[in-house]
């Protein structure tokens, strides 16, 4: 048992470290992602009403983009979280589970976004 009273997982690999540092990774993707999606608002709005597909182009990169802020979020509240403590591991999962269903949601708008965007110019 640790100070707080939760016991801890014996293990020969720190978990808690590992997981940390996918939670980074994955935090690095978002943001080449953001600016990824950024940069394609910018052309559907530089493109403006012209394009067949403006709004719905408008509408996924805008749901993408703030999907991604959450999932950020969510990403920074899942380092809290010491997954060598049994108290802290549900909490954890919970964050890492709602983090993956978020990225899945993310990745779909963006192929969306690519079936009915236009090309930069």
């Amino acid at each position: 048992m640790d100070i707080r009273g939760s016991q801890t997982i014996a293990s020969g690999m720190d978990v808690n470290l590992y997981a940390t540092k996918k939670s980074v990774s994955q935090g690095l993707m978002a943001i080449a992602l953001i600016t990824a999606n950024a940069s394609q608002l910018k052309y559907v709005l530089k493109d403006g009403d012209d394009s067949r597909f403006y709004f719905v182009n408008v509408t996924f990169v805008g749901i993408s983009i703030a999907l991604q802020l959450i999932v950020s979020v969510l990403l920074i509240f899942n380092t809290r979280y010491n997954i060598n403590l049994v108290g802290d591991q549900s909490r954890a999962e919970l964050m890492n589970n709602l983090t993956t269903i978020g990225i899945f949601l993310i990745t779909v708008l963006n192929v969306l976004v690519s079936a009915f965007g236009s090309s930069p110019r």
